[in-house]
């Protein structure tokens, strides 16, 4: 089944007669008091591109009154049928939202879509611009052709009976532009690059665009996996690959890239090193409170297994760092020590332990994915569960004196 070409539009209620034209062909003028009528006409003419199968008008009462019959006509010279749909006048919130529901129920899977804001009520640009969000979320099917405004130029002096000039202006860039700021707040809010990915990948592709999206995904898969040596270093390579410049490819696509792309090496600063491109060798202060930033993270994006399964793995760092052998912090030898020191050596603190044993006991029935019978464990609790043992175990970071256990035996 061939895909439906579509175009929606609002009509206004006072028409005015113009020289409509591409600012790609400024020579081809349609001259009417419609811009629609003059999109498509010239879509066709410069372009090649059929007239649209289906022509939606978004009408006031006042517009079907006093303009939806010209209207009409002004289509059926051309064959095209045209599906008024009465709309409120978007005087508050309510009106507004309705407008939208009822653009976007007009509007088919599967098409090939053009929107004309030229005319109509005042709010339609922004109720227009918010359902090709909706449509590029909602309904990848939907394809957004243009996003056009013809802009109505002061009549030449010279020729003050002619029609003045309105070049037809594409106002998709802004569409793509929230798009890449939506992208950037996904990877931000949820460290899911797909989004960005895909969004680079429209850009015309280089080699230096390939590195960023590769860097980016390399970067998530290590978050998502609960990696924080391996995110480390991620983090620091993602940094250098959006650092200034940016390839060219994507500085004439963005609006503003070194700021956008500036967001992606912050999130990307949290996770690296404070010094040097990996960690380090003997367990620092600074590795412990880089990890500390992390589940912090973790509990932020709502990662509740990966944010206990590292809070027992910090433990255990704090366990190395004030126990046991930093140089040897990550040797299977010194880890199975410190946990055995953790498990039965006696700690200065009986608080600190038993958050310790909250700890274990909530790691234990989530990577048992609950399929022991004693598992205490609710699902609904388990975000609220992690966040409050986080809370009462973070503060002893700086309590150094509270992390000293004694061997088991003394």
């Amino acid at each position: 089944m061939a895909r439906e070409r579509v175009l929606v539009f609002a009509p206004g209620t006072m028409p005015r007669e113009a020289s409509y034209f591409l600012p790609e062909s400024p020579g081809m003028l349609e001259t009417t008091n419609l811009a629609p009528i003059a999109l498509v006409k010239l879509a066709k003419n410069v372009h090649g591109k059929e007239y649209p199968d289906r022509v939606v008008a978004l009408c006031t009462k006042r517009a079907i009154d006093e303009t939806l019959e010209t209207i009409e006509s002004g289509f059926s010279e051309l064959g095209i049928a045209v599906e008024p749909h009465e709309v409120p006048d978007g005087k508050d919130e309510n009106e507004l939202k309705e407008i939208v529901r009822i653009l976007l129920q007009a509007i088919p899977d599967e098409c090939d879509l053009t929107l004309d804001i030229t005319h109509g009520f005042r709010s339609s640009p922004f109720v227009f611009s918010v359902a090709a969000q909706y449509l590029s979320f909602l309904r990848p099917s939907v394809t957004i052709e243009g996003l056009y405004y013809g802009m109505l130029r002061n009549t030449p002096p010279d020729s003050p009976d002619a029609a003045p000039l309105a070049p037809l202006v594409d106002m998709s860039v802004f569409l793509e532009l929230m798009d890449w700021v939506y992208a950037v707040r996904v990877f931000r809010d949820t460290y899911m690059p797909q989004k960005l990915a895909d969004m680079m990948k429209q850009a015309q592709s280089s080699d230096e665009v390939e590195g960023i999206i590769e860097s980016i995904t390399r970067f998530a898969d290590a978050f998502e996996l609960g990696l924080p040596i391996e995110l480390a270093e991620r983090a620091v390579d993602l940094r250098k690959q959006v650092s200034p410049p940016l390839p060219e490819t994507l500085e004439s696509t963005v609006l503003l890239p070194d700021e956008l792309f500036g967001e992606v090496s912050r999130l990307a600063a949290g996770f690296a090193p404070d010094r040097g491109d990996r960690v380090p060798d003997t367990l620092t202060w600074e590795e412990i409170r880089r990890q500390a930033r992390v589940i912090d993270r973790y509990i932020e994006a709502g990662h509740a297994v990966n944010s206990v399964g590292m809070m027992r793995e910090w433990v255990m760092l704090m366990v190395i760092y004030h126990n046991g052998d930093r140089d040897k912090w990550r040797t299977r030898e010194e880890r199975k020590g410190a946990e055995d020191l953790a498990n039965r050596g006696r700690w200065a603190s009986r608080e600190l332990r038993k958050i310790k044993e909250r700890v274990w006991e909530l790691r234990n029935n989530l990577y048992h994915h609950g399929h022991e019978a004693t598992d205490n464990l609710d699902v609904d609790q388990v975000a609220n569960r992690a966040q409050r043992v986080w809370a009462d175990l973070r503060p002893y970071m700086n309590r150094l004196a509270d992390w000293k256990i004694e061997p088991w035996g003394y």
